[in-house]
């Protein structure tokens, strides 16, 4: 699944992600950089509320990087 939201969300990742490609170990570890999932073991599953609560995230994440590229688009940097 991790593999999943790294490609929806189009995160490029570290040197790793991109020299070994998109293995769920490392897209794992990039969305907990992110912020995007707490930190976990190789063998912890996820459970219905966690999966809730990834969704509830990456859309606050689509919204912060949206309304950053958005803004960078107009020209405008956010300052006066």
């Amino acid at each position: 699944m991790s593999v999943a939201v790294v490609e929806m969300l189009g995160i490029r990742g570290g040197v790793t992600l991109r020299l070994l490609g998109s293995s769920p170990r490392y897209c794992t570890r990039e969305l907990v950089f992110e912020g995007l999932l707490p930190k976990r073991t190789r063998r912890e599953t996820m459970s219905g509320l966690e999966f809730v609560d990834l969704a509830g995230r990456v859309e606050d994440w689509r919204e912060r990087r949206g309304g950053a590229a958005a803004a960078a688009e107009a020209g405008g940097g956010g300052g006066p």
